[in-house]
């Protein structure tokens, strides 16, 4: 039992109360494990997706990257570069080819998110900065415009494994960088594609043909040296 006092405009009045009642509502652990759950589903089928495509893209354009052996990850191997290869490239070792795709494999699936940079979701250029940190220990410039003024500018005939891949934005008759991707060879290049998330794609597909721009090469020389801020 609770007495209270208040003032009225008849003076003091006294208000006895017999019960006093909270209720508020528990939140209901399973609706927290089913957001979960619906997150982590989500995450599973991006992963899942890019994975299938991963391997008909593979299959398709760079059967020399698969080990038939192999019918579980990772399925890739690294394939013999020509001899035409830009020596002067780090991807002319075998080694660092083989960990630039377990890297990207990493990857695939992640949603994309303009901004972003970490597993929870990243943009292109994030993507492209993250796997070259990770595999030459090299800091690109965080946005696809400036990381293409930093490299050696390459045509598309003389694109080579891990060159970067620039086209424009989503806007294609605006002619200038506004997304970026890794090549892997023979049209195959990974990217942090906007509907998709990290994802392998091919420059047959018209979307991606009509906005490249041109590539760019990371050269042993510049890693070495000073590299960019």
């Amino acid at each position: 039992m609770r007495r209270l006092f208040f003032f009225s405009i008849v003076g003091w009045m006294a208000l006895t109360i017999t019960s006093f009642t909270v209720q508020a509502r528990v939140p209901d652990p399973r609706e927290t494990i089913k957001v979960h759950s619906q997150k982590s589903s989500a995450t599973t089928i991006r992963r899942i997706k890019a994975l299938r495509k991963a391997r008909e893209i593979f299959r398709k354009y760079l059967p020399e990257y698969i080990d038939s052996s192999v019918v579980t990850e990772p399925w890739w191997k690294t394939a013999v570069v020509g001899s035409d290869f830009d020596w002067r490239s780090p991807f002319y070792s075998s080694a660092i080819r083989y960990e630039l795709l377990a890297k990207i494999y990493e990857w695939l699936g992640t949603r994309y998110r303009y901004g972003g940079a970490s597993r929870r979701g990243i943009d292109c250029s994030a993507f492209t900065k993250r796997i070259m940190q990770a595999v030459l220990s090299v800091n690109l410039p965080r946005v696809s415009r400036s990381q293409a003024t930093a490299l050696v500018r390459i045509g598309e005939d003389s694109l080579q494994f891990g060159d970067l891949i620039f086209f424009t934005g989503t806007n294609r008759k605006i002619r200038r960088v506004g997304h970026v991707g890794i090549y892997i060879g023979n049209g195959v290049f990974a990217h942090a594609s906007t509907g998709r998330g990290v994802v392998f794609s091919h420059l047959s597909d018209g979307h991606y043909r009509k906005r490249f721009l041109f590539g760019g090469r990371i050269l042993n020389a510049e890693i070495a040296g000073t590299f960019w801020n």
